[in-house]
Order: C-alpha cells, then structure tokens, then sequence
C-alpha cells in the first residue's frame, strides 16, 4: 500500500512495478483536513501511472477548492479476483464470476477508475445470493436529490473471501 497527498487537482502517480496490464487500483481518501466531504477519484490508468485527485459533494459550498489530503492506494494484477468492470452505470450489474454451487461468503472493494461525469459518485454493491454481486453507482445528493448516474465508468474491484488472507513469516497479517 502506499500513499499520495492530493487535492482537488489531478496528480500523476508513477507506477513503479512492471504489470502486463493496467493494474486494479484501489484509492481512498484517509486523512480529514477539510469541511466538504469528498471522494476519491481516479483516471487515465495505464502500465507506468494513473491519476488521482479529490471531488467534493456537489454541494460543496468552497467552489470545489479542498486543502491536502492524505489517499491511500494499492495497485493489483488483473486476475479471477481483482478485475476491471466497463461501462458501469446507475443500473444494476451482475459481476462476472460466480460461485457455481460453493456457498462462500467473499468481500468486495471496489473503486471507479474514471471520471466520465461532473458529479460526485459512488460504488454500491447488491448482493442477491452468496457469492453472487451486482454493483452500480449512484450520485450523493448534497446539491439535489436526483441520485442517477448515466455516464459509463471503469470499476475496479477486489474481491476477498472469509479466512486467512495474508501470511507472513508465522504472522498472520490480516483475517
């Protein structure tokens, strides 16, 4: 994991690893330095950088001006469990893997991974049986009450399952 300290403007982040694809990236804004909410936004990623930036809710009343904050990131391969979803909207999608008939409980985390439209939005995920999800983005409603996303965004996601996902030196990291 590593960090970035951004703003409401866009910043390059180099990627120092080699992937064989645009990697899963995964941002979230950690610090809280200013009054407006925002969220954490990302676009144009490649092999050797992707952007990043802060977006206030629409009803941001310092005209979209944020002080420093403090996004943290983590970069993935592309596999069967960190993978990029297209054209994702303000309508329900089904993500594509399912679990056949094995009923594990799994984790999603998600990030949009472009910026196709001016207003502040959001990852939301459904799920309709274990191990089966749909996802979809809404807008936050600070400016209006209209929640409707129309504009087609890149999702990254990871998914997780229940256990013991990291192991290091007799230590377990992270359940």
């Amino acid at each position: 994991m590593k960090s970035k300290k951004v703003d409401e403007n866009w910043v390059a982040v180099n990627i120092r690893h080699t992937f064989s694809s645009p990697p899963v990236v995964l941002a979230q804004c950690v610090s809280v330095n200013g009054s407006s909410a925002v969220s954490t936004r990302i676009r144009n990623v490649t092999t050797n950088f992707f952007e990043v930036r802060l977006q206030e809710k629409e009803g941001s009343t310092d005209e979209g001006n944020h002080n420093y904050e403090e996004a943290h990131y983590i970069l993935l391969e592309q596999h069967k469990n960190a993978f990029i979803v297209d054209n994702v909207t303000d309508t329900w999608k089904k993500l594509p893997f399912h679990l056949g008939g094995a009923y594990v409980a799994s984790y999603l985390f998600g990030s949009v991974q472009t910026m196709a439209g001016p207003d502040t939005c959001a990852l939301c995920q459904n799920m309709v049986n274990i191990g089966d999800y749909n996802i979809m983005l809404e807008e936050e409603t600070s400016f209006d009450s209209e929640i409707a996303h129309p504009f087609s965004e890149r999702v990254s996601i990871l998914r997780l399952f229940k256990g013991l996902i990291f192991y290091c030196s007799g230590k377990q990291m992270i359940t």
